[in-house]
């Protein structure tokens, strides 16, 4: 699977995402989605996410696999 698998079916507003961190775009399939809270993250999504240095660090410590 990819990095996201573990993530894929969720909505962005389940998933934990460190305070100080926001998920400012996601990638599918060729196409960029401004995401929303209701999002649901599908396998193969990668996910840019802006932040505060050390939410960004937790953010790594949690899923390391896909730091990219």
């Amino acid at each position: 699977g990819s990095p996201t698998a573990p993530l894929a079916g969720k909505a962005l507003r389940e998933i934990e995402i460190p305070e100080g961190s926001l998920v400012a775009l996601i990638g599918r399939r060729g196409r960029s989605i401004v995401p929303r809270g209701r999002t649901v993250l599908e396998e193969r999504d990668r996910l840019t996410v802006i932040g505060e240095p050390d939410s960004l660090r937790k953010l790594d410590e949690r899923f390391p696999e896909s730091t990219a």
